[in-house]
Formats: C-alpha cells, sequence, structure tokens
C-alpha cells in the first residue's frame, strides 16, 4: 500500500505482512539505508502475533548492481536471493520450497 498518511501505510502493510506465508524483500533501487529500515521492520513483525508460521522471509537482490548487493552476493545467505543476473524459476527456487512446506496434496 502506497496511499494514504504515513500511519495508514505502515498499518496496512503491518496487516498484509500478519497475513502472507512468505515475505520477499525487493531490493532494486533503494539503498542500503532503506533495506536497513525494512529488514529491521521484519524483524518486529516476526514478533508480533501471527494466525500461522512465516515460511520464508527473503531478500531478493535486483539490478542495479551495488557494492551492498555485491557484499550480499559474496556472503551467499540462504536468506538472500541473487537475482542481479536475472529472474527466473531457478532463481526463485528458495521461495517455492519454502512456499511449498507444510501443504499437503
Amino acid at each position: 500500500m502506497f496511499v494514504g498518511d504515513a500511519a495508514q501505510v505502515r498499518a496496512a502493510n503491518l496487516q498484509l505482512a500478519q497475513d502472507c506465508d512468505a515475505i520477499l524483500l525487493y531490493y532494486g533501487a533503494g539503498d542500503e539505508a532503506w533495506k536497513y529500515h525494512q529488514q529491521n521492520d521484519l524483524l518486529k513483525l516476526r514478533g508480533s502475533p501471527r494466525q500461522r508460521p512465516l515460511r520464508a522471509s527473503l531478500t531478493l537482490l535486483a539490478p542495479p548492481a551495488s557494492d551492498d548487493k555485491e557484499v550480499l552476493q559474496a556472503l551467499s545467505e540462504p536468506d538472500v536471493i541473487d537475482a542481479l543476473g536475472g529472474l527466473d524459476e531457478a532463481t526463485l527456487a528458495p521461495l517455492f520450497t519454502a512456499l511449498a512446506e507444510g501443504v499437503s496434496s
């Protein structure tokens, strides 16, 4: 949600985050400070009550490249999806796997 005053947007986004199965933080044109603030908000979310557990909280690295993104690439952390070279089904496999866990067929 992007429309409304800051408190309305924050409340609506918190509700959406509490209702979802997974969170994918799209780290594209934002800078390192933006990413830091978004990740802090997500950490607070993990401490809030939920109806069902969050299956995944991932950060997707998207163009443009930056020094911070290069550091994240080098660390190869499991919660970071590297899409700087392009986005396809294989790149999103960690998200698909997390969503599929616990789903009965």
